[in-house]
């Protein structure tokens, strides 16, 4: 069944550049994205984190607790991360790839000339940048608005590293949560997906005392995906910053990142296959 409405304007010759079909897929990813009743439920679940979080931070700050403003952000950021990110980032990658056909989305790309790549594109990155304006937009507001409110006690330098360091691990969850919910949601059944997601999300957490102990040194809180976030978020936080620290953890969540982009596309290169019979 095609869409009422077409969701990917056919662009003018003098528009149809590379940036331009980029971005036309990136917002229909966005679009489509924002879709359904769990993922308005999401958004509402990030808004009210992100109205608890300043309301922390204006307590704190009736209560004279400015030095412990630069911890605010990264609160901030865990919560909208795996609370209404989680939720979003599910709700979105539940049988996307089926629901798209379903839709017409994918013939109406394919009328339109996107290649495998685009779809992914549109797909992947609109999840993506949708949880990096829900949660590191989020964590954004909240750190300026707590580093604002920080400078009346002199503290606003470690509060203002405090939210780099917060708004760096709502980048890397977004940048790894997005394909990761797609490649293990999107083409599975929703048991399934969900078990993919606590061998490869939950398990390794839970092990991660054991497993980490087992890893050389300094690679031990790297051996689950919330430990590498948490890794990268502390080695950036005041008073210092570890830059080696940094470097293992994005080099963790980087190769999580490509592989799951490489389940995606195998995945729907396999839905492709199946439709065209």
């Amino acid at each position: 069944m095609a869409p009422a409405t077409p969701l990917l304007p056919r662009p003018s010759p003098r528009a149809a550049t590379p940036q331009a079909r980029r971005r036309a897929l990136a917002a229909l990813g966005v679009e489509l994205s924002r879709r359904g009743p769990l993922a308005v439920v999401s958004l509402l679940v990030s808004l009210l984190t992100v109205l608890g979080a300043l309301a922390l931070t204006a307590s704190l700050m009736r209560r004279g607790g400015a030095t412990t403003f630069e911890e605010v952000p990264s609160l901030a950021a865990g919560a909208l991360a795996w609370g209404g990110g989680v939720l979003l980032a599910f709700a979105v990658s539940v049988h996307a790839l089926k629901r798209d056909r379903e839709a017409g989305i994918t013939a109406l790309l394919r009328a339109r000339g996107a290649s495998l790549v685009g779809y992914l594109w549109t797909r992947v990155g609109g999840l993506t940048a949708l949880l990096v304006v829900v949660v590191a937009g989020g964590t954004l507001l909240v750190g300026l608005v707590a580093t604002l409110l920080a400078a009346r006690a002199g503290t606003s330098l470690r509060t203002l590293q405090g939210t780099g360091a917060a708004v760096a691990y709502a980048l890397a969850f977004a940048f790894t949560l997005g394909p990761l919910a797609m490649a293990a949601l999107a083409s599975r059944s929703r048991i399934g997906g969900y078990g993919f997601l606590l061998v490869v999300l939950v398990l390794p957490e839970l092990l991660a005392p054991t497993t980490g102990a087992l890893l050389p040194y300094g690679f031990g809180e790297l051996a689950s995906i919330p430990g590498a976030l948490t890794a990268l978020r502390a080695a950036l936080m005041p008073p210092g910053v570890d830059g080696w620290r940094a470097a293992r953890a994005l080099f963790v969540l980087v190769l999580v990142a490509l592989l799951s982009l490489a389940a995606v596309r195998r995945a729907a290169r396999r839905a492709q296959r199946e439709e065209a019979q």
